[in-house]
């Protein structure tokens, strides 16, 4: 099931860390997981403007296919924009058991004069006392910046808060962030208490060296080092490694983890990554993984090796590589990814993706494998279509028949569009395996007004490409970015509790967190420092 939600503006992240490059990756749960979070850093450009257009939506409705027989509306939302043309308030209603129209949810964004946003703020609607109770806000400063934001947890049975979370944010005067204060909510005292920050150090060229992480003692009410990532450069400001450590709080100082050790070819592009392990026993560093990149003339990559070390015949061993291809306007054309099958002395085929031109997805599949058997375990395919002004008309999911190795029907999605190139409609369909075709699942209609002298942000379908449910690891991309422009993607809970974010460019996909649990999440996208659309996600293994 799907529905919008309005947007809030991410200059930051602090739930998660995404990969972030000018090509797509592959899924989260190939990689090892001591990246650090330069190798995950977000990078916000300006943001992507669209053509200006003539109508606003201003409501749509959801329906739920019920008994194969006729649809069930079970939502409504309500859109109010200003003069600008930009949302103000954003409402939900759902249906009651009584067949009663009630608030659920609504969504409201500030403004200041110059049309940058001030403040979102998240209300659920409470029925007991007919009031509007805050469970989530934003808060930005003059340069638009975001300088506070907090959640809480309500509970409509007890009619309290049972959660709640803050982080205070801090930048330097090149606008760079030196710190995140990370607090809770006692419940009890209904104050914040502090529980993590997180400080950042650049040196004079405004590069980061440091990030260090600590965590609040209660007890005698001080901050305990955590973890550390130092980071070291070239003469030429180029990113040579990185050292990570951690805090024995018995010892009370610093021990060695991780290091990371780049060599950067004259360009400053890195042609490998060796990364290794401290060996406490022998006082040593060891091998444990490398990653060799190869780039064409325009410095796109084009290969990529990733070995693991063997302890046992000290050799490097395949782990996957990947390749990739490019148009002409150095828009990415195919990716394949291989993992190394050691029994069988192969290359496992796992990951293929095929965009056009334009930098929209035609082809996307992936497979998983389960690493001691070499056998799929999973895979999904995702085939899309466009109409002659380059929406997207359907797209089509097939799932890996583990069997026979054939990809097999699994559901789709059909987009409708009035004369002025608004999306009407949005028809989810699930395969039936014994009817042998495709039966209803989920509607949404969007309803639009014309206005005059504003832009008209793109319905969530047209900018993001997904079919609920979505399997962990899958990717989702966002059509209307193009060129060097990119996106800021968020994904939150229902109850708005933010959950990772990433900026995205064109042709690359965000992907859906392997370590979330299953469930349904609300996909935002940002476009500069506007905010722009929203979809619901159901997540599953």
């Amino acid at each position: 099931m799907k529905k919008r939600l309005v947007l809030f503006l991410s200059l930051v992240t602090t739930c998660c860390s995404t990969v972030v490059a000018q090509i797509p990756g592959p899924p989260a749960d190939l990689f090892t997981s001591h990246r650090s979070p330069m190798e995950h850093a977000i990078k916000i450009s300006e943001g992507l403007f669209l053509p200006s257009q003539v109508f606003l939506r201003d409501s749509s409705w959801y329906s739920q296919w019920i008994q194969g027989t006729a649809w069930q509306l079970n939502q409504r939302e309500f859109l109010t924009y200003n003069g600008s043309g930009s949302l103000m308030q954003d409402l939900y209603l759902i249906l009651s058991q009584n067949q009663v129209w009630e608030n659920y949810n609504r969504y409201l964004t500030v403004y200041g004069t110059s049309g940058t946003i001030v403040s979102s703020t998240g209300q659920t609607w409470n029925s007991g006392t007919g009031l509007w109770i805050d469970f989530m806000h934003s808060h930005y400063d003059i340069f638009v910046r975001l300088d506070t934001s907090w959640y809480k947890q309500f509970d409509h049975n007890t009619n309290t808060f049972v959660y709640g979370s803050r982080n205070l944010y801090a930048y330097n005067s090149s606008n760079q962030m030196t710190e995140i204060l990370m607090q809770n909510l006692d419940i009890q005292s209904n104050t914040w208490v502090n529980n993590a920050r997180i400080s950042n150090t650049y040196n004079s060229s405004g590069f980061q060296t440091v990030q260090l992480t600590e965590v609040w003692d209660p007890g005698p009410g001080s901050w305990v080092n955590n973890q550390k990532y130092e980071y070291t450069y070239d003469p030429g400001n180029y990113l040579t490694g990185y050292l990570f450590s951690v805090w024995n709080t018995t010892s009370n100082q610093w021990i060695f983890n991780t290091e990371a050790v780049y060599t950067n070819s004259a360009s400053g592009l890195p042609v490998l990554k060796l990364y290794r392990t401290w060996d406490p026993s022998a006082s040593s560093w060891k091998n444990s993984e490398q990653i060799t990149i190869q780039y064409n003339s325009a410095f796109q990559v084009t290969d990529e090796l990733d070995q693991l070390w063997n302890t046992g015949t000290s050799q490097w061993i395949d782990n996957w590589k990947s390749q990739y291809a490019y148009y002409q306007n150095n828009f990415q054309k195919t990716k394949y990814q291989w993992h190394w099958n050691s029994a069988a002395s192969i290359w496992t085929d796992t990951y293929y993706s095929l965009n056009d031109s334009l930098g929209s997805p035609l082809v996307f599949y992936s497979k998983s494998f389960d690493p001691v058997t070499f056998e799929y375990t999973f895979g999904d395919r995702y085939d899309y279509s466009y109409n002659t002004q380059h929406n997207c008309t359907d797209y089509v999911h097939s799932s890996l028949n583990l069997s026979t190795g054939n990809w097999v029907p699994a559901g789709r999605r059909l987009f409708t569009y009035d004369p002025n190139g608004n999306n009407t409609e949005q028809l989810d369909q699930l395969w039936d395996t014994i009817a042998g075709t495709y039966v209803n699942f989920y509607l949404i209609e969007n309803f639009f007004s014309p206005v005059t002298g504003t832009t008209e942000p793109l319905s969530p379908p047209v900018l993001c490409l997904f079919e609920n449910p979505v399997r962990k690891g899958t990717p989702v991309y966002c059509r209307a970015i193009k060129g060097s422009e990119s996106c800021t993607l968020d994904l939150y809970s229902l109850q708005g509790q933010p959950i990772c974010s990433t900026v995205i460019r064109a042709g690359m996909p965000f992907i859906i967190p392997a370590y979330i649990s299953s469930g349904t999440y609300i996909l935002r996208l940002i476009q500069g420092i506007h905010p722009i659309t929203s979809g619901k996600i159901v997540v599953t293994d």
